[in-house]
C-alpha cells in the first residue's frame, strides 16, 4: 500500500512538472506570437558545412563567337509574309537574309552569320487558334522541356512576352518571344515574334524585339506608286 501511494505521489509530480512546461511553453508562443515578423530582406540563408550531396553538376559554356554585338536603332525595310487570310508585316533590319525553314516560320540571319549568335525568327499560328496566354505558356513549356536544352532560367514573364536564357550544345542561347494578336482578333495568338541570340547582344535584341512589335501588322502593307505592295520579304 505504501508503494503504490509512493508511486502515485511521483505520478502526480510528473504531471505537475509537465503542465508547468506546458504553460511556459503557452507564455513562449504568445510571446513569438506578439513579435512582428521578420522582413524578407533579413533572412539569410544557412551556409552548410561541407555537403556532400547533393551537388549541382558542372555545366560546360563555351565562348561566345566572336561577331559583333548586336546594336541598337538599325535601319530596317518591310516585309511581308503568309498567305491570305494568314499574313504579316512587319520591319527587319535591312540588308539581312531571309530564310524560310519550315511551314509557317521564317528567319532574318545578319550578313556573315556565324552560329550562335542573333537572328529573327517570326511564326505565323493564328489556325491554331489558341488565346495569346496559351501559346505563351505553351512555348515555355516546350522550350524549358526540350531533349536539347538545358540550364534553362526563365527571366522574366508578362502577358505575351517572355524572355529566358538556356544551353544548348553547350553554349549559352538568350531568347526574347512576344505572341501577338491580329487587328481583328488581339486576344487569339496570331503571331509569334522572337529575337534570338548571345547574352551580350540582350540590349540590341530588347530593341529589335520592339521595333518588330511597333511594324506587325496583319493588313497588307500600302501600294506603291507602280500597284505594286511596298514590302519586300
Amino acid at each position: 500500500m505504501d508503494t503504490v501511494i509512493r508511486m502515485g505521489v511521483r505520478a502526480v509530480g510528473v504531471v505537475l512538472v509537465l503542465a508547468a512546461l506546458g504553460a511556459a511553453g503557452g507564455i513562449g508562443l504568445a510571446q513569438a506570437q506578439d513579435e512582428q515578423p521578420v522582413a524578407l530582406d533579413t533572412v539569410a540563408p544557412v551556409v552548410g558545412t561541407g555537403p556532400t550531396y547533393p551537388r549541382d553538376p558542372r555545366v560546360r559554356v563555351l565562348p561566345d563567337p566572336d561577331f559583333p554585338i548586336l546594336a541598337r536603332g538599325l535601319a530596317t525595310k518591310q516585309v511581308r509574309i503568309g498567305i491570305a487570310p494568314y499574313t504579316l508585316t512587319f520591319d527587319v533590319p535591312k540588308g539581312w537574309s531571309r530564310f524560310d525553314s519550315t511551314f509557317g516560320e521564317w528567319r532574318w540571319y545578319p550578313p556573315d552569320w556565324v552560329k550562335n549568335t542573333y537572328f529573327i525568327r517570326v511564326r505565323l499560328i493564328g489556325n491554331q487558334f489558341r488565346t495569346v496566354a496559351d501559346a505563351l505558356q505553351d512555348r515555355i513549356d516546350d522550350l524549358s522541356g526540350a531533349d536539347a536544352v538545358t540550364d534553362f532560367h526563365l527571366d522574366y514573364q508578362s502577358a505575351d512576352t517572355f524572355v529566358a536564357s538556356y544551353l544548348t550544345a553547350e553554349h549559352r542561347i538568350l531568347t526574347m518571344e512576344r505572341y501577338i494578336g491580329s487587328d481583328d482578333s488581339p486576344g487569339t495568338a496570331y503571331a509569334s515574334l522572337a529575337v534570338i541570340g548571345r547574352m551580350v547582344d540582350r540590349d540590341g535584341m530588347t530593341a529589335l524585339l520592339e521595333s518588330l512589335t511597333a511594324s506587325a501588322t496583319s493588313e497588307p502593307p500600302a501600294p506603291t506608286s507602280d500597284g505594286s505592295d511596298s514590302a519586300d520579304g
